[in-house]
């Protein structure tokens, strides 16, 4: 049965933590994202993918390269990103007002600036509709991304709302799976880290 694939991006240069899931300059992996990028080969070289996406960020690219996998760039999975009135960002050039800070905690009502709420949901829903054809052909597909849009991914795919992400914690390099069993949509596997473990 063919599954859809999300890779995490491997850990950055520098990285806000203060701030859960929040935008970031268009950084390069560091010396620890570029080995977790690598330790992903073993887990992907045998698939047989019918598409594989990345994000058009550094962090991503570098980490779909170092993989294995020849990826085509896809702004849809761009992080989504809304900014409290209180927060200043530093997002890459050129990309228009979609970058900033997501913060999903609830403590603080949040000001959006850039993208709104629907839009991430609308995407996401986009590259799964795209996914689906492929997958219904009997390939794996994979998105290699940051944290906030594969959660949303994971939570659209699950019939979730987008605000149900953060439910579903992805650590930097992880490997997640996602398909169906007895006709419905399921988590096969999340927040794998492949140095942990020996190759599937």
């Amino acid at each position: 049965m063919s599954e859809l694939l999300l890779v995490r991006h491997g850990a950055v240069a520098a990285h806000t933590h203060h701030v859960q899931l929040a935008a970031q300059p268009d950084l390069p992996l560091n010396d620890a994202g570029e080995e977790q990028a690598r330790a992903l080969r073993p887990y992907l070289r045998n698939r047989r993918f019918g598409r594989v996406l990345s994000s058009p960020l550094s962090p991503a690219r570098q980490t779909a390269a170092l993989a294995g996998l020849e990826a085509e760039p896809d702004e849809n999975l761009i992080e989504w990103c809304s900014v409290t009135s209180s927060q200043t960002t530093s997002a890459k050039p050129g990309l228009g007002d979609r970058c900033g800070t997501i913060r999903f905690d609830t403590s603080a009502p949040i000001t959006m600036s850039g993208e709104a709420t629907h839009a991430p949901t609308a995407r996401a829903d986009h590259v799964l509709a795209e996914a689906d054809t492929v997958l219904a052909d009997g390939k794996d597909v994979v998105l290699v991304a940051n944290a906030n849009m594969l959660q949303i991914l994971a939570a659209r795919w699950l019939g979730l709302p987008a605000l149900a992400a953060p439910r579903l914690s992805l650590a930097t390099g992880s490997l997640s799976v996602l398909g169906s069993r007895r006709d419905n949509r399921a988590l096969l596997l999340w927040n794998f880290l492949p140095r942990a473990w020996p190759p599937l």
